[in-house]
């Protein structure tokens, strides 16, 4: 019979050990040989490697926090009743840091969310993220929020709703892009006294015009960029509900890169 022994050695990391060894054990039940289960281990003590060099042991940041609640505030109010779950959660990626958040076979979404009062500019952190090169449509989406400890929805509350809306299959893809961008549900008392009010949510069609950088407009040794949009300059560019509705019903499929 085979043994497995998992030692922790770090006492700040215990929450993210019990975790860790929930998770273990219930893939290795459902292995079905000696061979089977190994393999599954690797892969599992793999993917904690790699959570533990991108995240912190002690939880979301609040940037990453309010940043993840935008995207699965539009996960459960735009794309969700109009896509098919098995659909909208493999294009789910800017939780595996891909250019976009949400990558489909013909559009692609960029989700900023943003707590500032008076909505005038938004971070991109990445030339890609504005380029839509390979894509019919690129949309970006900013949702403007209000944070306080009375009124409004938790980080956990948003994720225990749309749990709760999805078949079991495609809630092991929600956990998983939880996982691997960083929330785990051990900590979620520390969440638990930020509420979230969605307070405006505004549509760009980014396209010829916008403004952005693209990879073509940078010099020769430039190799990472950060820069910020004025919305009113990109006010041009905006698309209203029923349009962007539009887009999300003639998506198609999601990528499957």
């Amino acid at each position: 019979m085979m043994q497995i022994l998992l030692q922790l050695t770090e006492a700040r990391y215990r929450d993210v050990f019990f975790a860790l060894c929930e998770d273990v054990c219930s893939v290795l039940t459902t292995m079905k040989g000696e061979g089977e289960a190994v393999r599954a281990l690797h892969s599992r003590l793999g993917r904690w490697q790699s959570f533990l060099r991108q995240n912190r042991p002690d939880g979301l940041s609040p940037e990453s926090q309010v940043g993840l609640f935008g995207e699965l505030y539009v996960l459960r109010e735009h794309l969700l009743p109009r896509i098919h779950p098995m659909v909208v959660l493999p294009a789910w990626r800017g939780c595996k840091g891909a250019n976009q958040d949400f990558q489909f076979a013909d559009w692609a979404l960029e989700v900023k969310t943003s707590r500032a009062p008076i909505l005038e500019k938004v971070s991109i952190s990445n030339v890609q993220q504005l380029d839509e090169d390979g894509v019919l449509s690129l949309v970006l989406t900013v949702v403007q929020v209000h944070s306080n400890e009375t009124t409004g929805e938790t980080l956990p509350e948003m994720i225990s709703s749309l749990r709760s809306r999805l078949p079991d299959d495609v809630r092991d893809l929600l956990d998983e892009g939880l996982v691997e961008v960083g929330y785990l549900d051990v900590h979620e008392e520390l969440y638990e006294r930020t509420r979230y009010q969605v307070s405006d949510v505004i549509h760009h069609e980014v396209k010829d015009g916008f403004p952005r950088l693209l990879r073509e407009d940078l010099p020769d040794g430039v190799k990472k960029v950060r820069y910020e949009v004025s919305l009113d300059a990109a006010q041009g560019f905006r698309v209203n509900e029923d349009s962007f509705h539009m887009i999300i019903e003639e998506g198609g499929d999601a990528c499957g890169n």
